[in-house]
């Protein structure tokens, strides 16, 4: 992405947002200085399985952190870029891709 987009935008708190999301314990705590009553973080995996490149970068295209940076990118750059995130991803996983996913979901109540 980087050979062809501007860099993503930056929330003026991402890093420390990051940080506490990031950290189970931080993360509770920070619902309970919210105010929450009750806070637990659950974390969640999952398997992600991509029939091809193309449909793994048809979706990519459209997640916030990769139509941030096409903003203003013109139809015939946005498909030499999807064509060009393709290939590079089909030489090195020519067939179904896999991905495991990690969240920490906030279960609160206030």
């Amino acid at each position: 992405m980087d050979r062809w987009l501007s860099p993503a935008p930056k929330a003026a708190d991402e890093q420390s947002t990051r940080e506490i999301v990031h950290d189970r314990a931080a993360f509770r705590r920070a619902a309970l200085e919210a105010g929450f009553q009750t806070a637990e973080v659950e974390v969640i995996e999952e398997g992600v399985v991509w029939e091809s490149a193309s449909e793994l970068v048809s979706l990519l295209m459209s997640w916030w952190d990769c139509a941030a940076r096409m903003e203003g990118l013109d139809e015939d750059r946005r498909k030499a870029f999807a064509e060009d995130a393709v290939a590079t991803l089909r030489a090195v996983y020519p067939g179904v891709i896999k991905t495991t996913g990690r969240n920490h979901v906030l279960l609160a109540v206030v």
